[in-house]
């Protein structure tokens, strides 16, 4: 059974600023991941097209 734990005020307002922060980053690094998979997808797009055209 997990014991309980009481926060001070002061406590709670620290922890939710962590929070805060870390789901932050976590949005920029989903955002910046999305963003490197759209490039790479472009780069093999471009890359395949340049292939087909050497093929002709």
């Amino acid at each position: 059974m997990a014991a309980q734990v009481t926060l001070t005020e002061p406590e709670v307002r620290a922890f939710s600023s962590l929070l805060s922060r870390v789901s932050e980053r976590l949005a920029t690094y989903e955002e910046q991941t999305h963003q490197d998979k759209r490039h790479a997808e472009e780069l093999k797009a471009a890359a395949d097209d340049l292939l087909s055209r050497l093929d002709q």
